[in-house]
């Protein structure tokens, strides 16, 4: 079909008219992509893995070598959590003189739980720390012969690990026990037992970040 010069020209006018109808909508689309992606990033539905350094390993009362970097790789991607808004008010007390921990929320006390604490030599650090670690049913290194406990009834550790200090070798934490007749004695190597079903409790409440103080 042959076109005459002012039809030819209306069709070059329409289909111009077209594209850029075409290009309004594909810019109006990224525009909107990418505040979307903006709004996830801003209010934390967004976020990047963890990097892992070799160094995080425990020695002393804390999970071990090679099975520790793996399973704290999985804890920081599901069960360490960012600071939620409800939580952001949320601190922990600990008073080695009548060997409790206390929780507190917005400054009102939360809950109380009776902890063990370090012994002679190895006494529980004091001062002011914040939660710099978690993880769900760790595994152990025997500090002495390097045996490697598995999580479960046996594992000293518990249920829980809440670390809260490290030189980059000794890692110390609040964590569960496997003995709970021990819960309230000074017999650690100067990290905090509690009973599991309380650290299980205190681990869902708690976040990176969370302050914690420790004093005599």
């Amino acid at each position: 079909m042959k076109y005459s010069s002012s039809e030819r020209s209306t069709v070059r006018q329409t289909s111009l008219m077209a594209d850029e109808e075409i290009s309004r909508h594909t810019l109006w689309l990224c525009v909107g992509a990418v505040s979307f992606l903006l709004f996830f990033v801003k209010f934390g539905f967004v976020r990047s893995a963890p990097i892992i350094s070799v160094t995080e390993v425990a020695e002393i009362e804390s999970p071990t070598t090679v099975e520790k970097i793996a399973t704290f790789a999985r804890s920081r991607l599901d069960g360490a959590k960012t600071e939620p808004a409800a939580q952001s008010k949320i601190r922990l007390t600990i008073d080695l003189s009548d060997r409790r921990l206390y929780l507190y929320q917005a400054d009102r006390l939360a809950g109380s739980y009776p902890v063990a604490i370090g012994q002679a030599e190895w006494e529980t650090p004091t001062g002011t720390f914040e939660v710099i670690h978690m993880e769900k049913n760790p595994v152990w290194e025997q500090p002495i012969n390097g045996k490697i406990v598995a999580p479960g009834e046996e594992n000293p550790l518990g249920e829980r690990w809440i670390g809260f200090w490290t030189d980059g070798t000794v890692h110390i934490g609040i964590h569960g026990t496997s003995d709970e007749s021990q819960v309230g004695q000074a017999i650690s190597h100067g990290c905090l037992r509690m009973r599991n079903s309380e650290i299980r409790r205190l681990y869902d409440l708690v976040f990176l970040g969370t302050p914690i103080e420790i004093r005599d």
